[in-house]
C-alpha cells in the first residue's frame, strides 16, 4: 500500500508540473505577433483623390490616416485582394486608368475618386 501512496504522490506532482506551463504568460519580449494583424498600404493609393459627383476631396496619408473634405479624418490600410479597410469597413477597390482612377465598392454601390 506505500508504494501506491507514493506512485500516486510522484503523479499528482508530475501533473502539476506539467500544468504549470499552461498557466504562465509569455513575456513581452517573447510574445509573437499574429500575421493576420499586419497592416499594409497599397502606396497607389497614398495622394490625393477627387469625387466629380460630389467634389470632396479623399486624401490618403502614408501614416495610415485619410481624411474627407469636411467630413472625417479616420485610419486606413489594405489587405490582400484588392480589400480597402477604411474605419473599420472593408471595400473592395480598384484602380485603373494608369492608376488615376480610384474606385471603392461597397455592397450595391461604388464611389469613383480622380487623382489630383
Amino acid at each position: 500500500m506505500k508504494h501506491f501512496e507514493v506512485a500516486i504522490l510522484f503523479l499528482c506532482i508530475l501533473f502539476c508540473n506539467i500544468l504549470s506551463g499552461c498557466t504562465s504568460t509569455p513575456s513581452d519580449n517573447n510574445e509573437t505577433q499574429n500575421p493576420t494583424d499586419e497592416k499594409f498600404y497599397d502606396n497607389r493609393l497614398i495622394g490625393q483623390w477627387k469625387n466629380p459627383g460630389t467634389l470632396e476631396i479623399l486624401d490618403f496619408a502614408t501614416d495610415g490616416t485619410y481624411y474627407i473634405t469636411e467630413a472625417e479624418m479616420e485610419t486606413w490600410y489594405t489587405l490582400p485582394g484588392s480589400i480597402l479597410n477604411m474605419y473599420g469597413t472593408n471595400y473592395t477597390y480598384t484602380l485603373s486608368e494608369n492608376d488615376t482612377i480610384l474606385k471603392i465598392t461597397e455592397p450595391g454601390y461604388t464611389r469613383t475618386w480622380y487623382r489630383l
